[in-house]
């Protein structure tokens, strides 16, 4: 899996939210805390599954509905165009 920002994309964290910053559009797209810490995992990491082991720690929530949020939260940015998403399968 690779998971990258698109070209003139920034993301930009405050103390727990987050925010996209498309340099094309100058649109601005605001992330809560929990989207926040899926989104810094999800650039750090390329395995989901590591991914959802580490949001486990964190969230008290059964591992497949952290899967479901974590796939929602990846097709909603690829659908917006601030990632590039490359499943590998």
């Amino acid at each position: 899996m690779i998971i990258q920002l698109n070209e003139n994309v920034l993301f930009e964290k405050t103390d727990t939210d987050s925010y996209f910053i498309d340099l094309n559009s100058g649109k601005y797209v605001y992330n809560n805390a929990s989207s926040t810490v899926i989104i810094e995992q999800l650039l750090k990491s390329s395995d989901i599954e590591e991914v959802i082991e580490y949001l486990s720690k964190i969230y008290i929530v059964d591992k497949n509905e952290l899967k479901q949020d974590v796939l929602e939260v990846i097709e909603e940015l690829q659908r917006i165009s601030l990632i590039f998403y490359e499943s590998g399968e």
